[in-house]
């Protein structure tokens, strides 16, 4: 009877070290699972900020072509301004004037909102 005891306890205590084990081998497992899904978040994460730099160096590059041609077209409104009133009588020239000065406020007004964005 004492023997089936001991028998009984040793069947225990090595059903006990092997639970322990898959338990340790388990625990090691999901470590390294968490590792490699975490290198693989990071390794996502450096794609994901790479392509969101590229597209704001893009919208960068586009937004100051806008500003050149507002620049241009600013330019231009003051140009034909001086030719108008050049070549056309008072009453015209004042007109074109009051004109050039809208566009060229509106053209302001424009490149406020992008400078704001």
């Amino acid at each position: 009877m004492q023997e089936e005891v001991n028998d009984l306890k040793k069947a225990t205590k090595t059903t006990n070290n092997i639970v322990y084990v898959i338990f340790i081998l388990i625990s090691i497992a999901v470590g390294i699972g968490s590792y490699i899904k975490g290198v693989s978040d990071v390794s996502t994460l450096k794609d994901d900020i790479k392509r969101l730099q590229e597209n704001y160096q893009i919208l960068d590059n586009k937004l100051l072509s806008i500003e050149k041609s507002n620049y241009m077209v600013s330019d231009s409104i003051k140009y034909y301004e001086k030719e108008i009133s050049t070549h056309c009588p008072d009453r015209i020239s004042r007109m074109m004037s009051e004109l050039c000065k809208d566009l060229d406020r509106k053209l302001y007004e424009l490149q406020s909102k992008k400078n704001v964005k």
